[in-house]
């Protein structure tokens, strides 16, 4: 679906901001806006009409107002979890070449390996030990690493008194994290990359 069918399912739940997902442009829909997202919500098979929902449109709603719940939210890229417990996870998956959005319901316990498998560049990094760590301010960070959309990724954490921004990439052949906020660069290895990965994407 797209954000304003989202946000016209959130208006529906309670209107309050969805973690990691702007808001569409126009807020406030015109009553033309308004008709066609309940159109495109109709041919989805989510609404039986502009007033009641299908069963799947509940079941979609439903896993909606899960992932707002959530007690942790993990971005990776384009993948946002919503963390309920240890064994299942609403997984929100944006797909920028058709401005789209899924939300489907995952197993929590083997979301990390899952990821790492998908991502090509692990396969090419060193399997050495982890090296040592250096201070580096992210401007400095910019300018002495090329990032593209092949050699890395960016993760955000949000729980309860607990923030986290980190950048894993590869350079040279080297795995790397980079920690936005205490702006320090670690030479990693895989097997340290999926133990962090593993880490934050459980309930502490």
């Amino acid at each position: 679906m797209n954000l304003n069918e989202m946000y016209f399912l959130n208006s529906i739940l309670d209107d309050k901001d969805i973690l990691f997902i702007p808001r569409p442009p126009d807020s406030e829909m015109s009553m033309l806006l308004l008709d066609a997202v309940k159109d495109g919500l109709i041919k989805k098979g989510l609404l039986k009409s502009e007033t009641e929902f299908t069963d799947e449109g509940i079941r979609y709603a439903r896993r909606l107002l899960n992932f707002k719940e959530a007690k942790k939210h993990v971005r990776i890229d384009n993948i946002i979890l919503g963390i309920n417990d240890q064994s299942e996870s609403v997984m929100i998956i944006y797909n920028p070449l058709f401005e789209d959005y899924d939300i489907r319901v995952v197993d929590s316990a083997n979301s990390a390996e899952q990821i790492v498998e998908s991502i090509p560049f692990f396969n090419y990094g060193e399997t050495s030990a982890q090296g040592d760590s250096i201070n580096l301010g992210f401007e400095d960070f910019q300018k002495r690493f090329k990032l593209n959309l092949w050699n890395h990724f960016r993760l955000s954490v949000w729980q309860e008194h607990i923030s986290k921004d980190e950048i894993y990439f590869l350079n040279e052949n080297t795995l790397y994290r980079y920690d936005c906020i205490a702006e320090t660069l670690y030479q990693e290895c895989k097997q340290h990359i999926l133990n962090c990965l593993a880490e934050r994407m459980v309930l502490a």
